[in-house]
């Protein structure tokens, strides 16, 4: 469907809706019966919550540039690793502008 006078393409208003019903429904307890919450409960009880303080440190501290150009290097190519549709291959021609070296 086109949007604009720029010829954008995007999904038409009975495909968002359609998407918009999906998420509410997967993340809403509505239709949550007795059995999924007991099971919900069950699994919680494996997960332990608590992060010790090496952890809670390691959140806290920003990637190293060396963490995020390894991760780049090694993303498989053709795919798309975010919402915005841009190719690993991009990424990866672009990596010495993206973090100066160029």
């Amino acid at each position: 469907m086109v949007e604009s006078r720029n010829d954008t393409i995007g999904p038409s208003p009975m495909i968002k809706g359609d998407r918009t019903k999906s998420y509410k429904a997967l993340y809403s307890a509505e239709d949550e019966t007795e059995d999924t919450r007991r099971k919900r409960r069950e699994v919680l009880t494996l997960v332990d919550r608590k992060l010790d303080e090496e952890q809670n440190r390691q959140l806290d501290e920003l990637p190293s540039e060396e963490l995020i150009e390894d991760v780049v290097q090694s993303l498989p190519k053709g795919k798309s690793p975010g919402h915005d549709g841009v190719i690993v291959e991009v990424l990866k021609a672009g990596w010495g502008y993206m973090n100066g070296d160029c």
